[in-house]
């Protein structure tokens, strides 16, 4: 070999001989740590975290490994999981220099931009870019803009409303499908002034017409944007769960699939370029599309392109549709299931006006200052996410250095998973977990580590040791004065941020971002941020730390004023063919969602008149 290649040739040996000595001691280290059962020589546990139940596999897993944490194994890859709240803390607060997994959350981002451009999802913590969008969205969230939106939630829940008198009791629908059709609705008319109609595209039944074994939706054109989603979304978690997949490109399941991506990219890009066009940024308009026409690129100091919008735009459609609408079909399902968490529902609604009865054949309409009115409704909420959170795989993420995590090494670079579904689910911090009960809710800090099993045993072993600094640790924030959405009474009955109110008060800004000092009201999983960012939580459905989800408050108002609207409205009831056993069944793909959708029957409280399609068509 010629010196000019020789030594180039020996740099290279050397690299691989590094990066394969690092590996080899980064692989000793995660080998000391606890890890479940039923690892096969090669492929290790990839076979059960890949199926769409592993988060119950987890949970499994919490349960049967001894200490605060394990160790699982993906090929060559291992994963540290943890659940202890404390531990969790330490991650998403606690620890500098942590960061979302570019590898895992980077397979989103061909979806999101026709450029592979990161967006707000999937950007790294400490990209300026980040930053830069993180701080400007988050006014569009205030309670400002929140209220001047309403009146858009308050239409489309009218709409299905309509939607759901027309079909009446004896026909059933696929109720999740709808309400993730409510959300699009919702999120496209709050945050970018643009109705996309998906309630009224909404059909009952399968498409007619089709012959038996056709795919329901061959390829996008002449689909509406709700459909192409939904395809769209479908391939990520196909990827998500086989990363070769992405190489497949010859095949023709992942060349229609590409027909979907492109379909819905260039439904963004129209999206986008009409946002820019109406320039909302010039006035006082505070919406998302404004916030993010005010935005200069870090790098050219220059509005951001239609390039740079794109994925930004897309991700509050991927992320807070499914997720919003997914919550609100997991509760009314385990509602439906529960006659007596119904009673009080309606016992609540009633005292509000808000049920139809016999006297009231048609309630009024839920308001703004409803929200804040319905403390078992919230409770309820609540409980439903925690029995089945929508983020059930939560956050996956890494450092650049070895930190220390329950009294073990955690190499640089390894991936650390937190699942809520476990968390919410483990007997370690919940009492009977299994049960659906509203009302532990509606005790003051329930949202906490220390208000659990995990927490009285601390107090126990603290007070035996006769160690007072447990009291003062767990003593939550400093009192504070919350000011509801419309007037200076506290809606929730006496809870405040201070008093960690066990119906979730969350104070929201009026006008800008940052936390506190504006007026709040009560909403499910809310949970003020001072007190968690000292305190370890053991329910956080929309996340914790820097990367929790900046779009929660409008999840909040949204499933609460449509859960009221609905539940005062209807009774919904399994259809028969879902009522056995494995009917309904809770499956990750992205999201926890139910794998064949929840089949309902809307069953009206108060027996009206049947709209008239052909006297609605008119002459």
């Amino acid at each position: 070999m010629s010196p000019a290649l020789l030594v180039p040739a020996l740099l290279l040996l050397a690299y691989v001989a590094w990066r394969i000595a690092r590996w080899y001691a980064w692989a000793r280290i995660c080998a000391r740590l606890p890890s479940p059962p039923g690892a096969t020589w090669i492929m290790g546990h990839a076979k059960a975290v890949a199926h769409p139940r592993h988060h119950r596999t987890l949970l499994r897993w919490d349960a049967e490994v001894p200490g605060p944490l394990f160790c699982f194994r993906v090929l060559w890859a291992r994963v540290v999981v943890v659940s202890h709240p404390a531990m969790v803390h330490q991650l998403l607060r606690g620890t500098p220099g942590g960061d979302k997994s570019q590898i895992t959350y980077g397979v989103v981002n061909p979806l999101l931009s026709p450029k592979g451009y990161p967006s707000l999802f999937s950007a790294s913590t400490h990209s300026p870019y980040w930053r830069l969008v993180r701080k400007g969205v988050a006014p569009g969230f205030s309670l400002t803009s929140l209220r001047s939106g309403f009146q858009h939630i308050q239409a489309v829940v009218a709409e299905m409303v309509a939607v759901l008198q027309a079909l009446g009791d004896d026909q059933a629908f696929d109720l999740d499908n709808l309400l993730m059709r409510s959300t699009m609705d919702v999120i496209g008319l709050v945050g970018f002034g643009i109705n996309f109609h998906a309630v009224k595209e909404f059909r009952a039944g399968p498409p007619a017409g089709l012959p038996p074994g056709q795919p329901a939706h061959p390829g996008p054109e002449g689909q509406d944007i709700f459909t192409i989603v939904q395809e769209s979304m479908e391939e990520v978690h196909k990827r998500w769960s086989n990363p070769l997949r992405r190489f497949l490109w010859w095949t023709p399941e992942v060349r229609a699939a590409m027909r979907y991506w492109r379909a819905f990219q260039a439904r963004m890009q129209q999206l986008a370029e009409d946002v820019r066009a109406r320039n909302e940024s010039a006035g006082s308009e505070q919406s998302i599309a404004a916030r993010l026409l005010r935005l200069r690129d870090p790098h050219t100091g220059q509005p951001l392109s239609v390039d740079r919008l794109v994925p930004e735009i897309a991700t509050f459609f991927v992320a807070g549709m499914d997720t919003t609408a997914h919550t609100m079909a997991w509760t009314l399902y385990l509602v439906s299931q529960h006659e007596d968490v119904e009673r009080k529902l309606c016992a609540e609604l009633d005292a509000l006006g808000l049920l139809a009865t016999p006297t009231r054949p048609e309630p009024r309409r839920v308001e703004w200052e409803d929200c804040g009115r319905l403390p078992y409704l919230t409770a309820t909420i609540k409980e439903c996410m925690r029995m089945l959170p929508v983020s059930a795989d939560s956050t996956e993420v890494e450092f650049p250095h070895d930190i220390q995590l329950g009294g073990y090494t955690i190499p640089a670079g390894t991936s650390i998973w937190a699942p809520i579904f476990t968390m919410h689910n483990s007997p370690r911090y919940w009492e009977n977990p299994e049960s659906f009960l509203p009302e532990r809710f509606l005790q003051p800090g329930a949202e906490y580590a220390s208000a659990g099993p995990l927490g009285r045993e601390a107090a126990a072993a603290a007070a035996e040791a006769g160690d007072g600094t447990y009291a003062a640790a767990t003593a939550g924030g400093a009192e504070a004065v919350v000011r509801c959405a419309a007037g200076r009474s506290n809606l929730d009955g006496g809870g405040s941020i201070g008093s960690r109110s066990g119906t979730g008060c969350v104070s929201l800004p009026e006008h800008g971002g940052g936390d506190g000092g504006g007026r709040t009201f009560t909403t499910a999983g809310a949970v003020d941020r001072r007190a968690a960012a000292a305190e370890p939580l053991r329910f956080f459905p929309f996340s914790q730390g820097a990367r929790d989800c900046v779009g929660q408050s409008l999840a909040r108002v949204n499933y609460t004023a449509t859960l009221a609207a609905l539940l005062g409205r209807f009774a919904f009831q399994l259809a028969h063919e879902a009522a056995g056993p494995g009917g309904v069944c809770d499956v990750v793909k992205l999201t926890l969602q139910p794998e064949h959708g929840i089949p309902m029957h809307a069953v009206p409280r108060v027996a009206l008149p049947r709209p008239d399609p052909a006297a609605e068509a008119g002459p």
